[in-house]
């Protein structure tokens, strides 16, 4: 009987013994995420606000048409801005020709770390690269929703965009810019690329590769791209192909999952409905059927549509 009785009192220190650290490893791991907490927050006391950073241009021998001949550009004359952002207010303006590149930050330096490279190649062109995101993944207790950035891009030089948008909010205005080409992937957020005005010269190609929120292109024929292709996963995609087309397109546009809607060029422009599906949802594809007729050589738009599940619009 003592036996038992001492068995059972070493079984339950051992099990009280083990609790006890099951008790003080949940107090650490409480402990250092309430460190780590607190030194983000403690950070919030660097600030950087209406950060300028400048960046002069080589001026080389561009010369854009007012015509609608093509223009001229040496090989290797092209700019390229390079981005690579997340957890911020992301905006493009465009500015007067010969003005440097710009960017305007106002953000949190002690949680988010920004980097900026510009190299120049004289005449022969230049390389613009943007980083911004987090510092730490610890920092994910605290995410500042008054990260800003506004980058500023001149007129009448030749320029590649591509890279990547991630979580947030972005608004890139390219009206009256001489932008070549697009090619951006878009993460979770609010995001909208806007062709108020013309470009200076009809672009190459845009590709666009969204995720998941809302996502809208506006007035597209204003870039009057040879090339298009916009895929979006999940949420609102929203894609106007108005505005002043100056040469034949080929447009695809593909979602996955929430409303897909779709405005179609004016009348005037050409439109060819390459085809539009649904998998599974409601579908409404009379507007590209109700055209008037085309006026001999107006550019042609070729359009395929894909939806899978949701809502499928196109409207004039």
């Amino acid at each position: 009987m003592a036996d038992a009785t001492q068995a059972a009192r070493k079984g339950c220190f051992k099990r009280g013994f083990i609790g006890c650290f099951s008790v003080l490893g949940v107090c650490l791991v409480l402990v250092t995420v309430w460190a780590l907490i607190t030194v983000a927050r403690g950070k919030q006391e660097v600030v950087r606000e209406s950060d300028l950073l400048t960046h002069d241009i080589p001026q080389g021998n561009w010369i854009v048409p007012d015509t609608s001949e093509p223009p001229i550009v040496d090989a290797g004359q092209m700019g390229r801005v390079i981005l690579d952002i997340s957890l911020a207010n992301f905006t493009i303006i465009p500015t007067s020709p010969g003005t440097p590149v710009r960017l305007d930050a106002h953000y949190n330096s002690g949680s988010y770390k920004l980097k900026e490279t510009f190299a120049s190649s004289g005449e022969l062109g230049w390389t613009y690269r943007l980083t911004f995101g987090k510092r730490s993944m610890f920092q994910f207790f605290h995410i500042d929703p008054d990260n800003r950035l506004e980058l500023y891009l001149p007129e009448g030089t030749p320029i590649v965009l591509e890279g990547q948008l991630g979580g947030g909010k972005s608004q890139l205005e390219l009206g009256g810019l001489w932008i070549e080409s697009v090619d951006l992937e878009i993460g979770i957020g609010d995001h909208s690329i806007d062709f108020d005005k013309p470009l200076a010269v009809p672009m190459t190609r845009f590709e666009i590769d969204g995720s998941i929120g809302e996502l809208r292109i506006r007035l597209l024929g204003n870039a009057s791209p040879a090339h298009v292709r916009i895929d979006h996963s999940i949420g609102a995609l929203y894609v106007d192909l108005r505005g002043a087309w100056q040469n034949d397109s080929d447009v695809f546009v593909d979602s996955s999952i929430g409303k897909c809607h779709v405005n179609l060029p004016a009348e005037g422009i050409g439109l060819e409905l390459v085809g539009a599906s649904i998998t599974f949802g409601e579908s409404d594809t009379r507007g590209a059927r109700r055209r008037g007729e085309v006026p001999v050589g107006a550019p042609v738009v070729r359009l395929r549509v894909s939806h899978s599940l949701g809502e499928l619009r196109l409207t004039d």
